[in-house]
């Protein structure tokens, strides 16, 4: 596509290559990102911090975590052009949460937060919730979830969901129980079939129900499906 441009008269310019570098990303082909960014560079076209995080992406879906994690360290380095933003650390430390390193993904975050002055969003905190939770390290996660609280972020169901897993592999059923409440008791309560599911198993149906009958929401069609009960008639989709 590149080529055809070119050919035609046309200079690729920043969008063209981002476009393509995005491509390749979707695709999981890395090596072809990155040498869509020596062309763009040998052209004198500086790429942002957006072409950059699609780069980290193509890495990531290459399943090359410990690659993508040098990239983020040129970049901080300013090799690259501009410095990192949330979603470049997120990139990162989410895959090396999901490979069940979560010891780099936590050195990651505090360097993204500590040293750089970075502050996390919602999916940042999930992709290491998920990773402490997954690992067994159910202290840690909840330490997470109360800071990103505290910092006035509403947790959604990539939140409560690993942490409610998290507790049943560990047999918590008290804090099951507890996010349940929080997460069903909230405005607008948390109805992710996987979340109640995950909480059904922790605490049990009566439990599942008891929490759901102090919270105001037993009659949602999501809640009685994880009952293994049909949806109330003509009662609106959750």
């Amino acid at each position: 596509w590149l080529d055809k441009m070119e050919a035609a008269g046309v200079p690729p310019n920043l969008v063209s290559y981002s476009t393509t570098i995005a491509a390749y990303a979707k695709t999981a082909q890395p090596d072809e990102a990155a040498a869509v960014l020596r062309r763009m560079t040998a052209r004198g076209i500086a790429p942002d911090t957006i072409l950059l995080n699609q780069l980290l992406e193509s890495l990531v879906r290459a399943s090359r975590p410990a690659q993508a994690a040098a990239l983020l360290s040129r970049f901080r380095r300013g090799e690259l052009g501009p410095p990192p933003d949330c979603c470049s650390y997120t990139i990162v430390l989410s895959a090396l949460a999901r490979e069940g390193d979560v010891a780099r993904a936590a050195s990651w975050f505090r360097t993204m937060t500590a040293e750089d002055g970075i502050a996390p969003d919602l999916m940042c905190y999930n992709g290491l919730i998920r990773g402490f939770a997954g690992q067994g390290e159910l202290d840690e996660a909840m330490r997470l979830y109360d800071r990103l609280r505290r910092e006035g972020l509403s947790p959604d169901e990539w939140t409560y969901g690993p942490l409610l897993d998290g507790a049943r592999a560990a047999r918590a059923s008290r804090l099951a129980r507890s996010l349940g409440a929080q997460m069903l008791g909230r405005s607008p309560p948390v109805l992710s079939s996987f979340c109640l599911v995950a909480l059904r198993r922790s605490i049990g149906a009566s439990g599942l129900r008891a929490v759901c009958r102090e919270c105001g929401v037993l009659d949602q069609p999501a809640v009685r499906q994880a009952l293994g009960k049909a949806p109330l008639q003509g009662a609106r989709r959750g």
